[in-house]
């Protein structure tokens, strides 16, 4: 009480930058730092209480492949002393580590996308859509790719919805062009549990964000494969108007029963879903549960395959045999759109509902949990295979700190060495003697082989640090070492 705020409030930031664009980048400096907000004013220049705004710079700042990190942050005085620092997201955990992205709050990261990779243009060629963003089941997303060998900006990209249940237009029709998604064969699109503003047509009373047209030009490009998963997605596509229904019916290939298909299979709240004999998609996995119970009763919908659409998974009765219902619990849509050469594979309950059924069989013994192996499938008949031993560090060999930061003790400058067994993504950071993180020095690719960094001293922000006694931790998938060295002025 009776505290004031001192200054303006401050965006601060931290950009990964994509290496193949440094040689065009003008300056910089503006890739670290912070951004004063002003303040804002009414129409009639009069201030508005309790607002304010940042800009960063509009051009030659970002280029496709970056990563920004960002957090809010402002102060509160009382009687001439700074009595509080506040930062929105409260928990900054996270904020120098590009390495996961799970590490950092996803709602305070900028992607710029697609990632190029090289001067020929290439990009990753799945594009990841997380249209429930901010409620969770990431991780469940991101864990399964990680497992299967695909990394972030190389074998994908992901788009993230902020603020996914309050239709503001944030959709990927809202934020891309056909032109910009044209270089991307897969999609992978999420809803959650979201019982509206999932996919949306560009209606201004609802969501502007017209994701069904860009998704249906995408589609209509040929050549190109969605996986479409989520508990209310065809209820609210059918809901929304002409041209989401199109879309339910023409691309994915379904028709919408119900809301909740739980009274029309015998009451199960988490049915067994069976593969149907002779689908073209299913090798790794025969069958999974759509878990709807704890800790709340999920809403699944009920739909069946029409026109180009086969059910490709059944829903199982309580003996754990096929029900005879009609319904589908996965769908495949062969021969979509204008080219006819497009796919969908759709299921009426979110990717994250996939759990592991522990009757499975033979395949029940398998390494991957059932969520992975489905993905795995789904991917493999799109065509994308990606590399376990690269994330995972199966067979390959440790990480081999070839030696130890040389001079240790040392004043202002020590150079680090280490061995990469293999190409891929490393991070080297400095932390201090509290386990606090000080400097990120590598994170990003390395070549296989030896290379080495010099650490002159100094953290994130360029200002020399205090002696004493510092670990630098080298990590590369699973392998990580960490070692000490000894800062003496």
């Amino acid at each position: 009480p009776g505290a004031v705020l001192e200054g303006l409030p401050s965006i601060v930031y931290k950009v990964k930058t994509n290496p193949l664009f440094d040689p065009y980048r003008m300056d910089p400096t503006p890739y670290e730092g912070r951004a004063d907000c002003g303040i804002v004013t009414g129409p009639t220049g009069d201030v508005v209480p309790n607002r304010f705004y940042a800009d960063l710079p509009d051009t030659n700042w970002l280029y496709p492949g970056d990563v920004v990190h960002y957090y809010i942050e402002a102060s509160d005085l009382y009687m001439g002393m700074t009595v509080e620092t506040s930062t929105l997201p409260a928990d900054t955990t996270g904020y120098h580590d590009f390495y996961d992205p799970l590490r950092y709050n996803p709602s305070f990261v900028v992607r710029c996308l697609p990632t190029i990779t090289d001067l020929a243009g290439t990009q990753p060629p799945v594009i990841f859509w997380n249209d429930f963003g901010n409620r969770g089941g990431m991780n469940y997303w991101l864990g399964c790719l990680n497992q299967l060998g695909l990394v972030e900006g190389r074998h994908y990209d992901h788009y993230y919805t902020n603020g996914p249940s309050s239709g503001v237009g944030n959709g990927l029709g809202g934020k891309a062009t056909v032109l910009q998604l044209d270089g991307y064969e897969t999609l992978l699109y999420t809803a959650g549990n979201l019982g509206s503003f999932t996919l949306s047509n560009g209606d201004f009373n609802y969501d502007s964000s017209e994701d069904v047209q860009a998704l249906t030009a995408w589609l209509d490009q040929g050549d190109k494969h969605a996986y479409m998963t989520g508990d209310d997605l065809a209820a609210d596509l059918f809901q929304s108007g002409p041209a989401a229904n199109v879309f339910l019916y023409d691309m994915m290939n379904v028709t919408f029963n119900a809301t909740d298909i739980k009274d029309l299979i015998g009451g199960q709240t988490a049915p067994l879903v069976l593969i149907t004999p002779e689908n073209p998609v299913f090798t790794f996995v025969s069958s999974w549960i759509a878990y709807g119970g704890c800790p709340v009763i999920n809403v699944f919908d009920a739909v069946t395959a029409v026109n180009l659409g086969t059910r490709i998974a059944l829903f199982a009765n309580a003996a754990g045999v096929d029900g005879g219902w009609p319904y589908s619990a996965c769908t495949l849509a062969s021969g979509i759109g204008t080219a006819g050469t497009s796919e969908v594979i759709s299921m009426p309950y979110d990717f994250m509902f996939i759990v592991t059924d522990p009757n499975e069989g033979s395949k029940a013994d398998a390494t991957l949990a059932a969520r992975v192996r489905v993905l795995r499938d789904i991917l493999l008949y799109f065509g994308i295979e990606g590399d376990p031993i690269e994330v995972s560090g199966a067979n390959a060999p440790a990480l081999q700190l070839s030696a130890r930061n040389y001079p240790n003790p040392f004043n202002p400058t020590t150079t680090i060495k280490f061995v990469a067994p293999r190409t891929g993504e490393m991070t080297l950071k400095i932390y201090n003697i509290r386990g606090e993180l000080v400097r990120t020095l590598i994170n990003g690719t390395v070549e296989q082989g030896g290379s080495s960094i010099d650490w002159n001293g100094r953290d994130g922000r360029g200002s020399q640090v205090a002696s004493g006694v510092y670990f630098y931790e080298v990590r590369m998938g699973n392998d990580v070492q960490v070692n000490k060295m000894v800062l003496v002025k």
